[in-house]
């Protein structure tokens, strides 16, 4: 009775997003819908330190000394959201219409504009991506493109920054991937802020996250009436 009372109890967005795993035999555990990959660098990154010295200052008598390794880099970060586990996660919420909505939006600006709250005070790493792109695809194919930078990115003595050179290895793999697996993609979004190249061949352009994410709305909305 427990378990198939626990089986009906309504989950909170972020147990249907991420799951969940327990080892008792009243509950069940919950299949997460989406997944999140380790950001990793595009190119070969220099670790660098910060040394310093702590003092108290009113007793003069405890001091320390230490260091902090960091480093600087242009990152590239992959998720894959299954909407169809999404919904049956959700299904015993009276909201659940609003929570799908809602849902590409909401994930689309925490995972553009949210930065690891660790360090902040002593790096402020709060930044922007210069490239976010989304698929939407009735098959259940997730493909990450990681592989781009297999090969690190390199500007040498181009004026071409790092960012850009990341942009342009991940297009021409975007290309390279639909040409030899020819995966059936519904749709793909593009938002760039300052890369002056081509964009995969196959995509909707967007000039601004916003719009993007009202599109990507109106399609989740569109797929599931499919």
């Amino acid at each position: 009775q427990q378990l198939e009372k626990e089986q009906k109890r309504p989950l909170t967005m972020d147990m249907a997003l991420f799951g969940r795993m327990v080892t008792s035999k009243y509950f069940n555990n919950v299949e997460a819908s989406m997944q999140v990959a380790h950001a990793i660098s595009t190119h070969i990154v220099n670790r660098e330190s910060d040394y310093f010295t702590a003092i108290n200052d009113i007793t003069n008598k405890a001091s320390m000394l230490d260091e902090t390794d960091y480093n600087s880099c242009c990152y590239y970060e992959y998720a894959a959201l299954d909407t169809d586990i999404l919904k049956e996660n959700l299904r015993y919420r009276k909201d659940q219409d609003e929570l799908m909505k809602k849902v590409m939006h909401t994930l689309l600006f925490a995972m553009a504009l949210t930065n690891p709250s660790g360090k902040q005070n002593s790096f402020a790493g709060n930044v922007a991506p210069d490239l976010v792109m989304v698929e939407f695809k009735k098959e259940k194919i997730a493909l990450s493109y990681v592989n781009a930078f297999e090969v690190p990115v390199f500007v040498g003595q181009t004026k071409d920054g790092l960012v850009s050179k990341s942009i342009e290895k991940l297009v021409e793999h975007i290309n390279n991937m639909d040409h030899a697996f020819n995966l059936s993609i519904n749709h793909r979004a593009f938002f760039t802020q300052r890369y002056n190249g081509k964009p995969p061949k196959t995509c909707d352009v967007f000039d601004n996250l916003h719009s993007m994410a009202e599109a990507c709305e109106v399609w989740l909305q569109e797929d599931e009436l499919q």
